[in-house]
């Protein structure tokens, strides 16, 4: 063997044993950080959406039926989040109930941050002793709950039904350009044109991970989690002026006249109460309209609330606080339907006991803690039986927060603690 071929070839085991160490030290490496970061929870390593969704050519994608998967955000984990054979979050059974109730919704509904046993479907179930159909979807407005409706509820005929109307967010997803603008592409959503309400059906086809690898990794690995909240957190922060002359921004809900798009907004959502306020009466269903209260509306300062989500104290000159309420109030008026506006005690009750931040909500979320479930279940509950539309009697007043949520959870809520179910 020649000198240079006899180099050369101790330079090749010599670089394939260096590649070797170099690929074990890689893969300790990141063996160690995968380890350090499941024992030391930080906010680099959400991953708040775990459940699974199927594309679905009439609604854009629902949950996937007879899942189990969890909810973890840095101040919830939630392990055990189940759905029925159709897709929907677990509730109690009562096959043989005289009546149904359906409740529609988006993400206050649909509750990922609190276990089946706390959420109101499934006290509102176990309060009237019937069988209650929770349609609530993340990401829904007032017309996909209407396609849901009428995919899922309306061949049941439910006696009750209910729709959960969260205003800071469900008009901006009824309207295509405002809900496309936020990045949702895949959704039905509606368009005025020639001043009608047209269905539009373009949305793109939400993949199905749950059973690839990718889909696995993503979930399992806490070195691609902290990759990917690092690099999303290096993206530029926007300005509260910068924020707010984005047209698809949600809180242009409060400026009037702001843009045209806002106006189809309103529209479409009146004209998705009155077709759905219409097909309810068809079946024999009595509707209900929920006003969901969040943040913005239970807070003891909605400036301030509203400065802390954008880190920024900039409003606009025209904002108004009460315009989306007003005019919620007119559409209630030409349809008639039915209204609970669970705000007023919301508030009675925050100021009673007194209750400090995050109030209903969670630290590092905007969704109802336990007790806004309990308490958004009692309210529900006492206004069917005044209504006559259920047969029982009367709750009395929700129970003190440390009552609802025992010691322990008080005490984890509100000094931002994390939670497990």
């Amino acid at each position: 063997m020649s000198k240079d071929l006899f180099i050369k070839k101790n330079q090749t085991t010599l670089f394939r044993q260096y590649f070797l160490v170099a690929s074990i030290n890689i893969l300790v490496l990141i063996a160690l950080l995968e380890v350090t970061l499941r024992l030391i929870p930080a906010k680099y390593t959400e991953y708040p959406a775990r459940i699974n969704y199927n594309s679905d050519k009439e609604l854009g994608y629902f949950p996937e039926p007879l899942q189990d998967e969890s909810y973890i955000i840095n101040c919830v984990e939630n392990s055990h989040i189940k759905t029925n054979e159709i897709g929907m979050r677990i509730t109690p059974s009562f096959p043989n109930s005289p009546i149904k109730i359906a409740l529609l919704g988006d993400s206050f509904l649909h509750g990922l941050t609190v276990s089946d046993s706390l959420h109101m479907a499934t006290k509102l179930s176990l309060y009237s002793k019937t069988e209650v159909m929770n349609g609530g979807v993340c990401g829904y407005g007032t017309y996909q709950e209407l396609l849901l409706w009428r995919k899922y509820m309306k061949p049941q005929k439910p006696k009750i039904t209910i729709l959960f109307f969260f205003m800071d967010n469900d008009i901006r997803d009824n309207q295509c350009a405002l809900e496309r603008g936020e990045g949702e592409f895949y959704s039905p959503c509606c368009i005025v044109d020639s001043n009608k309400v047209k269905e539009v059906n373009d949305f793109e086809i939400r993949k199905n991970e749950s059973k690839s690898f990718k889909g696995w990794f993503k979930k399992n690995s806490f070195t691609y989690r902290a990759i990917k909240n690092l690099l999303k957190s290096d993206k530029r922060k926007f300005t509260g002026k910068e924020f707010f002359a984005q047209t698809s921004f949600a809180y242009n809900l409060y400026i009037p006249g702001n843009h045209k798009v806002w106006d189809d907004g309103w529209k479409i959502t009146e004209w998705s109460l009155a077709t759905l306020k219409r097909e309810c009466d068809e079946v024999g269903s009595k509707l209900l309209v929920v006003k969901v209260p969040g943040p913005i509306q239970w807070t003891y300062n909605w400036k301030k609330e509203i400065a802390k989500q954008i880190k920024d104290d900039y409003l606009p000159l025209d904002f108004n606080i009460d315009y989306p309420s007003n005019r919620f109030q007119s559409i209630i008026n030409q349809t008639g339907v039915e209204v609970l506006d669970l705000k007023p005690e919301f508030i009675y009750y925050r100021d009673h006991h007194n209750l400090q931040e995050p109030i209903f909500g969670w630290c590092c979320d905007a969704h109802w803690n336990p007790l806004g479930h309990q308490l958004a279940a009692d309210l529900v509950y006492n206004h069917l039986v005044k209504l006559g539309w259920l047969n029982g009697t009367i709750r009395e007043n929700t129970k003190s927060p440390k009552e609802v949520l025992g010691d322990n959870m008080f005490e984890d809520i509100y000094t931002c603690q994390q939670i497990k179910f």
